[in-house]
């Protein structure tokens, strides 16, 4: 899936946006998503870890359970780190 994200660079500090792909399992991969600043060029890295959410199994009495799976709650706005 893919999707138009605003970044923010660490480095010259401008925002920009940017589509970026993001897994169809999401908890299944690495959750990094590496980027180049049309400013200033510098090379950034997006960790996407920290708003994954990991959704549970429900069971109910008498019928089936339900799993959940996970998803990305990304906010407008991702910083942007830079990249070693």
């Amino acid at each position: 899936m893919k999707e138009r994200r605003t970044l923010l660079c660490s480095q010259c500090h401008q925002t920009f946006s940017y589509l970026i792909q993001l897994p169809e399992r999401t908890s299944e991969h690495n959750l990094i998503v590496k980027v180049n600043c049309p400013f200033c060029n510098a090379k950034l890295r997006v960790d996407l870890s920290p708003y994954q959410r990991r959704e549970v199994e429900i069971y109910r009495q008498g019928g089936a359970s339900q799993k959940t799976g996970s998803s990305l709650d990304l906010p407008a706005e991702l910083p942007a780190q830079l990249d070693d």
